[in-house]
Parts: C-alpha cells; sequence; structure tokens
C-alpha cells in the first residue's frame, strides 16, 4: 500500500489520498481513493506526495521488484515519493533510489514496527509538501 499526502497553499485544503499498487496493471496510472476530502478552488495548486514504508530480508523478494516498478512509474509520471524503509541491506534502498532519483529513501530510524515507520514516512511527506 503506498499513501500521499497532499498539501495546499491554505491548511484547509489539505488532503490525504489512499492508493492501492498493483504492479500487474499494463498502464498504471496513479490510483488516488480520496480518505479525507476539503474541496477548494485552489485544490489544483496542490503538490501530492506519495509515501509508504518497506521491509524486505533480500535483493530477490518478490515485492521488491514490484516496489521498484512502482517507483520507476512514480518517476515516469514525475510523482514525488517517500520510502522509509526497514530492510537490513543498504543496497535495496540503492535499488530504490536506482528506480526513482528523485525520491526521498531512508533508512527507518523511528523506533517500532509498521506503524512507527508510517508515522516517520507521512512526517516526511508532509515536511517535502510544504517545503
Amino acid at each position: 500500500r503506498f499513501f500521499c499526502s497532499c498539501r495546499a497553499r491554505d491548511p484547509r485544503q489539505q488532503s490525504t489520498f489512499f492508493a492501492q499498487h498493483t504492479c500487474v496493471q499494463q498502464d498504471w496510472q496513479p490510483p488516488c481513493v480520496t480518505v479525507k476530502k476539503y474541496t477548494h478552488r485552489s485544490m489544483a495548486e496542490a503538490t501530492p506526495v506519495i509515501f509508504t514504508c518497506t521491509f524486505y530480508t533480500s535483493e530477490a523478494d518478490v515485492r521488491l521488484a514490484c516496489c521498484l516498478k512502482f517507483l520507476g512509474q512514480c518517476r515516469a509520471h514525475e510523482l514525488d515519493v517517500v520510502v522509509v524503509d526497514a530492510s537490513p541491506s543498504e543496497a535495496i534502498r540503492a535499488k530504490m533510489k536506482e528506480a526513482h532519483p528523485a525520491a526521498e529513501v531512508v533508512k527507518q530510524t523511528a523506533q517500532g514496527r509498521k506503524g512507527a515507520a508510517l508515522r516517520e514516512a507521512l512526517g516526511l511527506a508532509a515536511a517535502r509538501a510544504a517545503g
């Protein structure tokens, strides 16, 4: 699952999106379903940032291949992405950066599991969207 945080110039217009990613789709388009919706005419000026957390035990993990394909598609569509990764290997993060050089791919620093990683990713995404 990948998440998208979108911050508009006015805080009342902030939205959060949830996107379910399936790596078998041929003609992928960013599938976002609105979770929180604030309608305002300047919402078109908002900058979306997709964020997720990952953990792969090896470079041979099938899920890593799907993640790399997803990052490549985000790169092709010029989408801003934040990935907080808890994988033991730095090579995995290097592959993610190679798939989307503009993405922010960082090692998880927050103590905890998936919840902590998602909160860390959301914080980074919100900072990117605001900045």
